[in-house]
C-alpha cells in the first residue's frame, strides 16, 4: 500500500497519527463531488481537506553563482492544488508541501510562504525628502503577484482566493550524521502552518499544536501583522512578524 503513495503522503500520514488525528481518509472526497483531495481529516467534528504536493522535480542545488526565484515554485503548487478544492469551499482546505530533495524553495520561512500568498516581499524604509535621509527599516510589506491577495502598482489589495485556509509545510528534523528518516517511523516531524487571514473557512486553531509544530497567522494584538501564534517546544529557531499590508 505504501508503494502506491508518494513519500510526501506517507510523511503526512505519520504526522497525522503522531498528533492523534486518526480519523482520516485517503482520496475519499465526499458524496457527489467529482474531485477528491488527497486527504479528508476529521477532528473535533470538523472535516478538513488536504492536498499534498512535493518539490521533487529536477536536480539538487548546484555550486556557483546564479539567480533563482524561490517563491515562484510555491505559487505553482498553489495553482496545481486549486482545482481540487473547488467543490469544498464550505470546509477548511489546506495545501501541504514537502521539499525532500533540497530544491531552492524555503517552505519553512514565513516571509516566503506569505510572499507566495500575498505578493513579493519588500522592505519598507521611510524617506524624508526635506532632509534627504532614510529612516529606520519599518518592516516587510507584500507587493505584487500574490495568489491569495493581489496588489497592483498602487491601491489596496484585492482578495482573490478565500478557499485556501492555510499552507502547511512538513518539517522533518534531521541532525548531522543521522540517516534519512523513514516516513512510517520518523518521530521528529512537525507542521509549519501558515494561515490565510482571508480564508472563507479558517482551519481551526486547535489543529497542529505538537512539539515540532509552528503556526503563523494574524497577531491578536495587531491584526495588520503576521507572526507566530504557536511555537512547539522543540522548534529550533525564531522569526519576527510580517506586515500584511
Amino acid at each position: 500500500m505504501n508503494d502506491e503513495k508518494h513519500i510526501a503522503e506517507r510523511f503526512f500520514e505519520r504526522l497525522l497519527r503522531l498528533r492523534g488525528y486518526d480519523d482520516f481518509e485517503h482520496e475519499e472526497g465526499r458524496p457527489g463531488a467529482r474531485k477528491k483531495p488527497d486527504y479528508r481529516v476529521t477532528f473535533d467534528g470538523v472535516d478538513a481537506y488536504f492536498e499534498v504536493k512535493c518539490f521533487d522535480e529536477g536536480e539538487p542545488p548546484r555550486a556557483g553563482a546564479f539567480t533563482f526565484d524561490p517563491i515562484k515554485p510555491v505559487r505553482a503548487k498553489i495553482d496545481e492544488a486549486r482545482p481540487q478544492f473547488r467543490e469544498f469551499t464550505d470546509s477548511p482546505c489546506v495545501l501541504v508541501l514537502l521539499n525532500p530533495s533540497g530544491k531552492l524553495v524555503f517552505i519553512h520561512e514565513h516571509d516566503q510562504i506569505y510572499g507566495a500568498m500575498f505578493g513579493d516581499p519588500a522592505w519598507q524604509i521611510p524617506f524624508d525628502p526635506a532632509t534627504g535621509r532614510f529612516g529606520e527599516l519599518s518592516g516587510t510589506v507584500f507587493t505584487k503577484g500574490g495568489k491569495m491577495a493581489y496588489s497592483r502598482d498602487s491601491g489596496p489589495k484585492d482578495v482573490r482566493n478565500t478557499t485556501f485556509s492555510a499552507i502547511l509545510s512538513l518539517y522533518i528534523r534531521r541532525d548531522p550524521g543521522e540517516p534519512p528518516p523513514e516516513p512510517e517511523t520518523v518521530e521528529k516531524i512537525g507542521a509549519f502552518v501558515f494561515h490565510n487571514p482571508f480564508a472563507r473557512v479558517p482551519l481551526p486553531d486547535s489543529f497542529f499544536r505538537g512539539p515540532w509544530d509552528r503556526v503563523f497567522g494574524r497577531l491578536p494584538n495587531d491584526p495588520t501583522q503576521i507572526g507566530p501564534l504557536y511555537v512547539g517546544e522543540n522548534v529550533p529557531f525564531e522569526s519576527a512578524g510580517q506586515s500584511t499590508r
